[in-house]
């Protein structure tokens, strides 16, 4: 196991779990899955990945709706807990202002230790 964000059964750590309360701690470990294809985010919608961004953080975010029209590239990562925020992040294009996704994983649990 890694902490690379790539292959099965990755160890993804995810500084941001207080968006995740109360699935996830922080400290806790995210077992992560496949990393996924960032044009095809739309089939998981719903589900919980980490994504890794521009500025080097990691997030543990549930994946939402894309924004309409041109700013398609734009979409929704909605706090899983209650504790957290949602935020907008560019997917696949650069939008000023904007950071942007450089990979997700699927989240397939959460290691409690």
């Amino acid at each position: 196991t890694n902490d690379t964000g790539q292959g099965p059964g990755v160890k993804v750590r995810c500084p941001d779990a207080y968006s995740a309360v109360p699935l996830a701690l922080e400290g806790q470990i995210a077992l992560g899955g496949e990393s996924l294809d960032l044009s095809a985010l739309d089939r998981w919608e719903e589900h919980y990945v980490a994504v890794h961004l521009s500025d080097g953080t990691t997030l543990f975010k549930r994946v939402g709706k894309a924004l309409p029209g041109d700013l398609k590239h734009l979409r929704q990562f909605e706090t899983i807990g209650g504790l957290g925020v949602s935020d907008v992040l560019a997917v696949g294009k650069n939008h000023p202002g904007m950071l942007q996704v450089e990979s997700a994983v699927l989240i397939l649990g959460v290691l409690y230790i």
